[in-house]
């Protein structure tokens, strides 16, 4: 009788000095939330952080969501909670989103901004025209105008920057091509009358 009450506090002490004996490492994603959106949705924020529901994930997993979405440029701040039930895990991400500047293309003559919005949106399928002012996702947003100016025979890199615009009194996040030297061949009048103007020309 002794040597089992001697054995109880020792057991009852390897217990709380290792946790991970009470509790399973990794559970089994049952549902992703999230809180304090207002412009992206729950499943797009589902998207970005990386995690697949049905997937094992622990404590680390959910910490490099978060930190997913918050070097995503998208949130200024970024917090998490999870409840498991069983052998599954809930994960809520509460969301404060950074404010968006509207995109500008500086020299892509070829095309029509609507194209290079459809390129865009190909990677970041919640682009809307704007974007934050740092993080991966404008760096996504770069490397989808350099695949598409690539698939179209023109060899550029894209760099971004965050320029005051006069017209609009406001910044905007603006996409500019490095490395490609345009020529101008020709120029054309609405006006007829102007075609043969010298002094026009």
């Amino acid at each position: 009788m002794r040597q089992r009450l001697w054995l109880f506090p020792l057991i009852l002490f390897l217990l709380l000095a290792h946790p991970a004996c009470l509790y399973p490492q990794t559970a089994t994603l049952k549902q992703i939330h999230a809180e304090g959106l207002k412009s992206l949705s729950e499943q797009q924020v589902a998207d970005l952080c990386g995690l697949s529901i049905g997937s094992q994930v622990g404590r680390n997993d959910l910490q490099e969501a978060a930190n997913l979405l918050l070097r995503s440029g998208l949130f200024a701040k970024v917090n998490y909670k999870f409840d498991t039930h069983n052998d599954d895990v809930t994960v809520t991400f509460h969301l404060e989103e950074n404010p968006r500047l509207p995109v500008s293309y500086d020299n892509f003559p070829w095309f029509a901004d609507a194209e290079l919005t459809d390129a865009v949106r190909k990677a970041l399928p919640f682009y809307d025209g704007t974007l934050p002012e740092g993080g991966t996702v404008v760096d996504l947003a770069g490397n989808a105008l350099a695949s598409f100016m690539d698939a179209h025979g023109l060899k550029a890199e894209v760099e971004h920057f965050v320029l005051v615009n006069p017209l609009i009194d406001s910044s905007e996040q603006q996409f500019q091509l490095q490395g490609v030297t345009q020529r101008i061949a020709s120029i054309d009048f609405s006006d007829p009358t102007l075609k043969d103007n010298l002094a026009v020309q």
